[in-house]
């Protein structure tokens, strides 16, 4: 399927009261996210599911550069912030455009989706002010605070909170990876994978600075309930100079451990399945030849179990006062796509869609007017401050 980037209408009722934004995630796309491939209808669009129940919303998707794959094809050039910038930029000028900037919003986000959310709605100190917060409210610009006053609710499908450990894996497969393939042919953004490694610095700030937040929004937050089989095989092979140095491997969509006496114990190497490598160039990595002996294996708490949880329950739904929570029996990827009304999770999550959409136009008529008025606060504290300057 085409990239498809930016804000793309996917369905609108004759007089929406609301806007339902979806939002993917890593290596995701604005349309193929939420479509099965059995039926090639997506849920958010297709006229007998979500528009049936929502009769009065308009249903968007935003598509963003998020492709982070261990080896080959473009990565977003983009940090999290910059991919917040955009989305705050282009819904703005949307809706906008269709006269509703004080429409109410609900997003809907799945896997790094979240992340981006969370950071386009998190409140700031000034100094460090993202896409919308209190300098956002200055004349030039104000319009962009519209997204942050009319953020209603937003429900997180298996967003990373806490990091994944499969982005510690991809990541060591990147570094790896780096080393042994032209600059030319790998284009990766580690930054963006460390972003999202359990434990993540940035993960945590955002987490931290968007959590006081969440007293004015309704938060729902959904994790995956299957493992996802992430195609890897693991062959141990023999660690000794010679038997390396006179071979080359073609490597078929597997993860290739090369087990090294030396610590660490091992090394991952994650490769396009029709790249072929010259071993010759693991040789300044290796040890001094040694017997012809089986390599010991990987101490387990070094590797990742396949098929695992992307994101587990503890990362993606974390227990948190005046939140709703539930799983979606489906794998990571598969938790964003529904067949038919009866596909399991999909009742709970529309039933939340609904009663957000009921619930937030009186909410959010109601923040607006709280917002103009600290607004024509600062105006005329701004107006004095002039008048006693000059």
């Amino acid at each position: 399927m085409q990239k498809l980037y930016g804000i793309t209408e996917l369905y609108s009722s004759k007089d929406p009261v609301v806007d339902i934004v979806a939002v993917h995630g890593l290596n995701g796309h604005a349309l193929k996210t939420w479509t099965t491939e059995s039926s090639q209808s997506s849920w958010l669009s297709d006229e007998e599911m979500l528009p049936k129940v929502v009769r009065n919303a308009r249903i968007l998707t935003w598509g963003y550069d998020a492709n982070v794959t261990a080896l080959l094809g473009s990565t977003s050039s983009d940090r999290i912030l910059q991919h917040a910038h955009t989305l705050v930029a282009q819904l703005e000028a949307d809706r906008s455009i269709e006269g509703a900037s004080k429409r109410p919003i609900i997003f809907i986000c799945h896997s790094l989706g979240g992340i981006i959310v969370k950071r386009v709605i998190k409140p700031t100190p000034p100094d460090k002010q993202p896409a919308h917060t209190k300098i956002r409210t200055s004349k030039h610009i104000a319009h962009l605070h519209s997204i942050f006053v009319s953020t209603h609710s937003v429900l997180f499908l298996g967003t990373p909170h806490h990091g994944s450990d499969v982005a510690k894996l991809a990541g060591m497969a990147h570094r790896i990876a780096a080393t042994m393939m032209p600059k030319k042919i790998l284009d990766t953004d580690d930054q963006l994978l460390n972003a999202l490694r359990a434990g993540s610095e940035t993960l945590q700030n955002i987490t931290d600075q968007f959590a006081p937040l969440m007293k004015n929004l309704r938060v729902y937050f959904f994790w995956e309930q299957e493992k996802t089989d992430l195609g890897y095989t693991r062959d141990y092979v023999r660690c000794d100079r010679e038997s390396l140095g006179e071979s080359s491997l073609f490597l078929r969509h597997r993860l290739l451990y090369f087990v090294l006496i030396s610590n660490p114990p091992s090394s991952a190497v994650a490769l396009h399945p029709h790249h072929k490598m010259d071993v010759n160039s693991l040789q300044p990595l290796l040890p001094s030849p040694s017997p012809q002996t089986e390599c010991p294996k990987p101490d387990p708490s070094d590797e990742i179990p396949c098929p695992t949880q992307v994101v587990h329950e503890s990362s993606a739904a974390p227990l948190l006062d005046d939140t709703e929570r539930a799983g979606i029996p489906a794998p990571h990827t598969l938790m964003c796509k529904f067949s038919h009304e009866r596909s399991p999770g999909y009742r709970t999550l529309v039933a939340a869609l609904l009663r957000y959409a009921r619930e937030a136009p009186d909410a959010i008529e109601t923040r607006w007017k709280k917002a103009g008025e600290r607004l024509d606060g600062m105006r005329r504290e701004e107006a004095e401050e002039l008048m006693w300057k000059g």
